[in-house]
C-alpha cells in the first residue's frame, strides 16, 4: 500500500506569517490615532475659517468694527486698553441654537474673561462644537498682547479673537500688531499644541 505524504505549513512559516500580521497590526495601531488627530485638527481649521468669516460678516454690518468693545483695565498702577466680546456675536453670526453660559476668568497678570455658551434645550449647536464634542469657548483680547492676551498653548477649546493684529508665522502668539483696530485674527490651539491663526486680511 502506497503512503501519501501530506503537505502542510512548517512551524517556521506559521510563525513568520503571524509575525508579519502582528507587525501590520502594530503599524495600524500606532498610525491610527495620529490620523484621527489630524482629521480633527483639519475640522478645527475649517471651523476657525468659518468663525473668521462670521467676524467679517459682523464687520460688514457694523461699520468695519470687530465684535469686540474696548475697555480700560488698570493693573500695576497703569491703565491700558483691553477688549470684551460682543456676547451676542456667536449667537447671531455663528450658531443661533446657542445661549450665553457662565463666564470664567483665566490665569495671567490680570486674567482673561472666557465667554462660554450652552445649547438651547433640544438643540445640537453643531456649528459651535469642537470635533471632540465640546462646545467652543471664546476669549476676547485687544492688541496689547503683553497684558490683555496672556496667551497659553493649552488645548482648552478657547477661540481667541484679537483686534488690531494679523497672523504672523514668526511670533510665539501667532499674531503681530498692526495699529488698525479693524484688523482681527482668530486663533485656536490644536491638539498637539500648535496654533492655527486666521485673519481678516
Amino acid at each position: 500500500m502506497k503512503k501519501t505524504k501530506l503537505k502542510g505549513f512548517t512551524i517556521i512559516e506559521v510563525v513568520l506569517v503571524l509575525a508579519i500580521a502582528g507587525l501590520i497590526f502594530l503599524m495600524v495601531f500606532i498610525a491610527l490615532p495620529a490620523l484621527q488627530r489630524s482629521q480633527r485638527n483639519t475640522r478645527r481649521r475649517e471651523d476657525m475659517a468659518r468663525i473668521m468669516s462670521a467676524v467679517t460678516d459682523y464687520q460688514a454690518n457694523n461699520g468695519g468694527r470687530v465684535p469686540l468693545t474696548g475697555v480700560v483695565v488698570s493693573s500695576g498702577g497703569s491703565d491700558y486698553n483691553a477688549a470684551a466680546l460682543d456676547e451676542d456675536f456667536p449667537i447671531r453670526y455663528i450658531d443661533e441654537e446657542l445661549k450665553s453660559g457662565p463666564k470664567s476668568t483665566g490665569s495671567g497678570k490680570i486674567g482673561r474673561k472666557i465667554y462660554t455658551y450652552e445649547c438651547q434645550a433640544g438643540k445640537s449647536c453643531d456649528q459651535f462644537r469642537d470635533p471632540d464634542g465640546s462646545l467652543y469657548k471664546i476669549a476676547a483680547s485687544g492688541p496689547d498682547l503683553g497684558h490683555a492676551d496672556q496667551y497659553t498653548h493649552d488645548f482648552d477649546h478657547v477661540i481667541y479673537i484679537t483686534s488690531g493684529v494679523i497672523c504672523s508665522d514668526t511670533d510665539e502668539q501667532a499674531v503681530k500688531k498692526t495699529g488698525n483696530p479693524n484688523d482681527s485674527a482668530v486663533r485656536y490651539v490644536l491638539e498637539g499644541g500648535s496654533i492655527y491663526c486666521n485673519d481678516n486680511n
